[in-house]
């Protein structure tokens, strides 16, 4: 709802992978969902995206807002790169993507997706610098030694 409502008059684009079962599952409550907005549905899977097709979808003159909505980071990756590609062209992007993002080995690289403004959604969201973060730390840190893991902030939540 973030990203519809702050890009309200910005082309949106939803990527899918059609090859996968789940995601039709997924594609179909999204649907449901997104009903009253304006988006196009474009079809992720390995092999069908390529800048010239990109280029022909994508808006030149606008900041395109792109949801991916994939479930492997081989797919994740691919697309990335592809719209990544489109930047020295002119094209500019917000990309927003599921939480699996998080995880990605792609994103060792900070400038691996050049012109690509990155968002992906989280569940749970934790700030080690406040005060209830740095006790976190500091009592994990006392008990067990080495440093916490975000599994360390979800069992304090509950």
């Amino acid at each position: 709802s973030y990203a519809l409502d702050k890009y309200t008059y910005q082309p949106k684009f939803i990527f899918y992978d059609s090859h996968i079962p789940v995601q039709k599952e997924a594609l179909a409550l999204l649907k449901e969902n997104l009903k009253d907005r304006k988006y196009k549905l474009l079809d992720a899977t390995p092999g069908v995206i390529n800048q010239d097709s990109l280029m022909q979808v994508f808006d030149k003159t606008s900041l395109n807002i792109v949801f991916i909505n994939t479930f492997t980071q081989e797919t994740t990756s691919s697309l990335l790169k592809s719209l990544a590609s489109l930047s020295p062209a002119g094209y500019r992007f917000a990309v927003f993507g599921m939480p699996s993002m998080k995880s990605g080995d792609f994103f060792l690289d900070a400038s691996a997706f050049p012109g690509l403004d990155i968002y992906f959604t989280s569940p749970f969201y934790y700030d080690v610098q406040s005060p209830a973060g740095k006790k976190i730390v500091s009592v994990y840190s006392q008990n067990y030694g080495g440093s916490q893991s975000e599994l360390a902030f979800r069992g304090y939540e509950t």
